[in-house]
């Protein structure tokens, strides 16, 4: 007779119960929405100092090219060094930049080289936050219930998108310092939250092997795998075409002479079909398989896209946004399954790394190319951005691999 007993199964806790994964999804909502007041509020204090908006849209491309420079290291050392620790000193430099930046707004000390030394601060500083916090999530929620965490991260993002940038312009009607302030505060609550997260969850593995691969690993894997490879081009095509679209309408509805009200409202479209969309990502995967997935949400997004070019008025426009915004928390959760599942945890802060850094210069690539584009017309950039994506949904129907991508069990 033996004397063992079994063990009774792990029992799994709902995430609402789930103290880890709590304190990382609140902590992520306070700073996402401290990134979406700065999108809105710098800009506004660099053309309140100096009325260039040369110098204003260089804010956001000093922030995005120091992510894109700081990506691909930031991921070897978020694949050899403690994850918690390094989400901790990046919350920190960014708290710590926005009050100082505050600072000087309320003293009346400011320059603008000061909010852009800001900007590359914190820009080199989101790769090791975004990928260290992705990471200690996985290692706090089963396999099992990812997904529905990924849900519901989407319908934090979301939710933050449409109340950020509000937020934002109504404090800066109180003086130029004031959202600079909420937001360095919110980013203090961040860091709150992230100290409280258990050390485990930030340590590495020790009986992981220690992957000797370079900084560029990342991308290797990327590249070698047939449904990495074209999930990742996919994606940075998609981010390409979707995030000029905001600066698009703008464009288009100040032609038509639309109040300021409408324009937001409009722009608002693209984040409420995202908070919609959190609502179709189970039903979606129990219908196709992922890369059909892809295919599928691709093609009408290619669709949609070119049906800018025709439609008219804001309340359209906001319904073509919304239909857009739809298909996105599906197709990010669909490439967390397709590419981060699928690699191994050793080197999976290097694969995160590279592709927000692919996707970081997609964007900046889309928001260039539509700028030029529109000098000439608002359809030339419209259509440009649909052809683009068009080839990409070309070069994937033509894949088996795609085609023929499964879920995992644990989906």
């Amino acid at each position: 007779m033996s004397t063992s007993r079994e063990r009774p199964a792990a029992v799994v806790v709902p995430l609402w119960r789930n103290k880890n994964f709590q304190l990382l999804w609140s902590g992520t909502a306070f700073t996402l929405f401290a990134n979406e007041m700065g999108v809105v509020a710098f800009p506004l204090v660099i053309l309140g100092l100096t009325d260039s908006p040369a110098l204003a849209g260089l804010y956001g491309a000093v922030q995005l090219a120091a992510s894109v420079l700081v990506g691909i290291p930031a991921g070897a050392w978020v694949d050899r060094h403690d994850r918690r620790r390094l989400l901790l000193c990046a919350e920190a430099l960014k708290a710590t930049v926005l009050l100082l930046v505050a600072a000087a707004l309320l003293t009346g000390r400011a320059q603008v080289w000061m909010l852009l030394a800001g900007a590359a601060v914190m820009g080199a500083a989101a790769p090791f936050a975004g990928a260290s916090r992705m990471l200690m999530v996985r290692k706090a929620v089963p396999p099992q219930q990812l997904t529905s965490a990924l849900t519901q991260d989407e319908v934090r993002g979301n939710t933050v998108s449409l109340a950020g940038p509000s937020v934002a312009g109504y404090t800066y009607g109180f003086g130029a310092g004031v959202p600079i302030v909420v937001a360095g505060a919110l980013s203090g609550l961040a860091l709150l939250l992230a100290s409280l997260v258990d050390r485990s969850l930030g340590r590495i593995d020790p009986g992981a092997p220690r992957d000797a691969a370079g900084p560029a690993a990342g991308l290797r894997i990327l590249w070698g795998n047939p449904v990495l490879r074209l999930g990742t081009v996919f994606a940075a095509a998609s981010n390409l075409a979707i995030a000029p679209l905001i600066l698009i309408v703008v464009f288009i509805l100040q032609q038509q002479d639309a109040p300021p009200l409408v324009i937001g409202a409009t722009s608002a479209g693209l984040a409420v079909g995202g908070l919609l969309g959190t609502l179709l990502v189970k039903p979606m995967q129990r219908i196709f398989r992922p890369g059909v997935l892809l295919l599928v949400v691709g093609t009408f997004t290619t669709i949609l896209i070119a049906a800018l070019s025709v439609v008219r008025g804001p309340w359209v426009m906001a319904v073509v946004l919304a239909l857009i915004g739809v298909g996105g928390p599906t197709v990010r959760i669909l490439v967390d399954i397709l590419i981060f599942r699928q690699v191994s945890d050793e080197q999976r802060g290097r694969t995160v790394t590279a592709f927000m850094t692919v996707l970081g210069t997609g964007s900046a690539l889309g928001v260039l190319v539509s700028g030029l584009l529109l000098e000439l017309a608002p359809w030339v950039a419209v259509g440009g951005l649909a052809a683009l994506l068009l080839v990409a949904m070309f070069v994937g129907y033509a894949s088996p691999a795609i085609r023929r991508a499964d879920w995992p069990e644990e989906v």
